[in-house]
């Protein structure tokens, strides 16, 4: 049995870390008492308890939930304390550390919320309220799709630079697909949460009830947007630098049949396919090997530009042409394993 101390309840930085535990499938508890035998003490900084011995106990720091640039170095100043394991979904040559493990998290919680997989009862999954909020669909005819793209995301404030780059480019083309910038402009797409039995864009786009500020973490948009939809154009979270991460911002519109067209950092696209997802040819995504993140964002946005001035018929046929790649794409979400880890391997 794993025990683990809790501090704060279950919960790092606003998640429930038990999320991880339940999905990871190992036997655990969770106490407060100093007196019993603790396998790991979960932190989320390395400030150290001062009431307990932790000489005598295996520091498991999981930095899972969240993803930013560079992340990399705040990993490695922590692996120098000799006592912390760090697990996060970071990829960066140097975190190939031996007190570094590698787990797909967001895979995992994607994968779980999409399955309805059955937590443990206490456990408060990290953004998931209730079972209409993650569903998937099978994929639809070419010609019942009558717009081209769907772009939902947040800039906070325009300081997520190159996401307010991708909405502006996107602007001029809003009349064939779905844009959305839920915090600078106030424009917003319905998530599926709040209208789950609505099954036709038609009644979706004669909606005028203002968004449930409650759904403004990660709530999928209406599946209506991605039927009536071929691509999905977004900036990821991790923009620049060096710190390859995957999130629900790239699995969401591949579960729902998608082509994807990621800005993020040199590689991101690389990464993608060295896992087993399929790009077509069709899209150029030659911007992902440009180092210097301006001149990689010209290239993407001309693409994005050659890309809407497409006609409607030409992604009909582009989306027949590659339905066996778009299927195989959502086929590999779902016969994916999740990506666990055997905590036992960590315990001193």
């Amino acid at each position: 049995m794993v025990v683990i101390f809790d501090k704060n309840l279950g919960r790092i930085e606003g998640a429930d870390y038990r999320t991880f535990l339940d999905i990871n499938l190992e036997p655990y508890k969770v106490t407060n008492d100093v007196n019993c035998h603790i396998d790991f003490i979960l932190y989320s900084s390395l400030n150290r308890f001062v009431d307990l011995d932790t000489n005598a106990k295996t520091l498991h720091l999981i930095d899972l939930f969240h993803a930013y640039e560079n992340q990399h170095q705040d990993i490695l100043k922590k692996l120098r304390d000799p006592q912390t394991i760090v697990v996060s979904h970071m990829i960066h040559p140097e975190l190939e550390h031996p007190r570094h493990v590698f787990v797909d998290f967001l895979f995992n919680r994607t994968k779980a919320y999409y399955s309805q997989f059955p937590f443990r009862p206490g456990t408060d999954p990290w953004y998931r309220y209730n079972t209409q909020q993650f569903v998937d669909f099978t994929l639809v005819p070419a010609e019942e799709k009558k717009k081209i793209f769907v772009s939902a995301g947040k800039t906070y404030k325009g300081t997520r630079i190159y996401r307010k780059k991708v909405f502006d480019t996107l602007v001029p083309y809003n009349n064939i697909g779905y844009l959305a910038n839920y915090d600078d402009t106030g424009t917003f797409l319905y998530p599926h949460i709040e209208f789950p039995y609505i099954d036709n864009i038609e009644q979706i786009e004669q909606l005028t009830e203002s968004l449930n500020y409650n759904w403004w973490g990660y709530c999928p948009p209406h599946n209506a947007y991605y039927q009536n939809t071929f691509i999905s154009i977004y900036g990821e979270t991790i923009e620049y630098g060096e710190t390859l991460a995957v999130t629900e911002k790239t699995y969401d519109p591949l579960i729902k049949g998608h082509f994807i067209l990621p800005f993020s950092n040199k590689g991101f696209v690389a990464l993608l396919k060295s896992q087993g997802l399929l790009f077509p040819t069709f899209i150029d995504y030659t911007y992902d090997s440009i180092d210097d993140p301006d001149r990689r964002f010209s290239t993407y946005s001309d693409e994005v530009i050659r890309l809407m001035n497409m006609p409607l018929t030409t992604w009909q046929q582009e989306y027949v042409n590659n339905m066996d790649l778009l299927y195989h794409n959502k086929l590999w979400f779902h016969s994916r394993d999740y990506d666990r880890i055997d905590l036992e391997n960590y315990k001193y």
